[in-house]
């Protein structure tokens, strides 16, 4: 059973979050930034068209070098290329509203704004909300997300309801493409104290260091990015739970302090590709041996 802890414990002060990547995996695992999940009332939403896991759009590259194990910010999406510039946030949850502000050119000034996603699945953008730019071309659309993981999106001014769309018009009256991450939202507890030095189900020993987190069934080594706070963090499944609190995930205590997280909180989660379970998974690179001040051999 899974322990829910109000308050990170002591030990987690010393972590060293910022050294090498702890995940010996093939391609870049960089913690990236994750913009705060967005406030908006959540309503139910309905499954997603695709199978959410692996969820639609690029599974992020994994390394076996190192990388840092620190979740940092990232910014808001600003597209200021094309016909149509706007910014929105990086990040939603699914099911909650992303907002899009941005301005056409002036001689585009009352006409229709469509905001569009690309459909993978049928290889094609589609429409996903619109709006009518005021007298100075602004405008501000909305979008209650209905699709999982990397989605590109852009922005198009209609040059006549009245009239199809052709491919050239739609380019000569596009933004740039972008693309923003919609997450599943979970509720997520912690654990650690009184686990030490046990052994996960997936064979790894639990130390104050390790990075991952628990589900009742995902296979071990799963790829999870998990949003919280303005942070994103990509971190393995190194064991099962939680079993207690209704939590839906159970972060290692140096995952919870690397996002900040001190107790039972919601936070967005993603499946986005696996590595093979091993027992240092997760785990801190052991140290380079040490070199003599004189003639480089390694120390003995």
């Amino acid at each position: 059973m899974r322990t829910d802890f109000s308050k990170p414990p002591a030990l987690l002060a010393v972590l060293a979050l910022t050294s090498a990547c702890w995940l010996p995996t093939s391609g870049a695992l960089a913690a990236t930034g994750g913009a705060a999940p967005s406030a908006d009332t959540s309503v139910a939403a309905p499954a997603p068209a695709a199978t959410p896991a692996p969820p639609p759009g690029p599974a992020p590259a994994i390394s076996t070098g190192s990388t840092s194990a620190t979740a940092t910010p990232e910014p808001a999406v600003v597209v200021s290329t094309g016909a149509v510039s706007f910014r929105t946030r990086s990040i939603a949850l699914f099911g909650h509203t992303l907002n899009f502000a941005g301005a056409a050119r002036p001689r585009d000034a009352g006409k229709t704004i469509e905001i569009e996603l690309f459909d993978a699945t049928k290889n094609t953008w589609v429409r996903a909300t619109s709006t009518r730019a005021d007298s100075h071309g602004a405008f501000l659309a909305h979008w209650r997300t209905n699709m999982l993981g990397r989605v590109s999106v852009r922005a198009i001014v209609l040059r006549s309801t009245a009239s199809p769309r052709t491919a050239h018009t739609a380019s000569a009256t596009t933004s740039a493409p972008t693309q923003v991450t919609v997450y599943r939202a979970a509720l997520s507890t912690y654990y650690g104290p009184g686990f030490f030095d046990h052994q996960t189900a997936c064979g790894q020993t639990l130390i104050p260091a390790l990075i991952g987190i628990a589900h009742r069934t995902l296979p071990c080594g799963t790829l999870v990015e998990v949003s919280y706070g303005g942070r994103r963090l990509t971190v393995p499944v190194v064991d099962r739970g939680p079993y207690a609190n209704g939590a839906d995930w159970d972060l290692t205590a140096g995952a919870a302090h690397a996002l900040a997280i001190t107790g039972t909180v919601r936070i967005g989660t993603l499946v986005v590709g696996s590595v093979p379970n091993t027992p240092t998974l997760g785990l801190p690179p052991a140290p380079p041996p040490a070199i003599a001040a004189t003639g480089g051999a390694p120390a003995g």
